[in-house]
């Protein structure tokens, strides 16, 4: 029966003599992981003093960034309010050069004015970036000296056609529209038209 208990008894001795192996080396292991741990923990913690530096450096930066903004912002809308006023002062330049056209335009033909002249704005389209269409609507007589008691003759007929026609080489002018024309009256040819303003030319 002892011969039995001598391998037990044997195998239990030596687990005694290696358990203070054992514990030496687990706090070896144990002692191991400290210096990468520290090394680290102080890694996160510079990394975290280096950020607090970045925030506290770029907080200025950012400051003047949004104050560019809100500047470049405001140029935007400046550069809008001054193309606007160039666009006025070429539409009020375009209107006198529009008149001086018109009115040189009558005087080729001769004992022709005009009694009225009306813009006319159509309704505006869903695209925005298109360019507004204006109609100018006129309303005019014409003098025939030759027959001052009868109806206008063909000659005056054909000084209106001449006109319409000078009309149309302006360059302020796309098209000639709604040409009526009126001779009840001995002596007056009355007409009314619609100029159509070319876009390249706006009024």
């Amino acid at each position: 029966m002892q011969t039995c208990f001598r391998p037990e008894l044997a195998r239990r001795e030596a687990g005694r003599r290696r358990q203070p192996w054992l514990l030496a080396a687990a706090a070896l292991v144990a002692v191991a992981a400290v210096p990468p741990l520290w090394y680290y923990t102080g890694a996160v913690k510079q990394a975290e003093r280096q950020l607090a530096q970045l925030e506290a450096e770029m907080r200025p930066a950012r400051a003047v960034q949004s104050r560019n903004a809100a500047n470049l912002a405001a140029l935007e809308d400046v550069r809008r309010q001054i193309e606007a006023l160039h666009g006025l002062v070429a539409s009020k330049s375009n209107w006198i050069n529009f008149l001086t056209d018109l009115q040189s335009r009558l005087v080729k033909v001769e004992d022709v004015w005009l009694e009225r002249l009306a813009v006319s704005r159509p309704p505006t389209t869903s695209n925005e970036s298109a360019p507004e269409q204006l109609h100018l609507v006129l309303s005019g007589r014409l003098l025939d000296r030759k027959n001052p008691l009868s109806k206008v003759s063909g000659e005056s007929n054909g000084r209106v056609k001449q006109l319409l026609a000078s009309f149309k080489e302006s360059r302020f002018i796309a098209d000639v529209e709604n040409e009526r024309f009126d001779n009840t009256q001995p002596g007056i040819l009355r007409f009314d038209f619609t100029l159509v303003v070319d876009t390249e030319n706006p009024l």
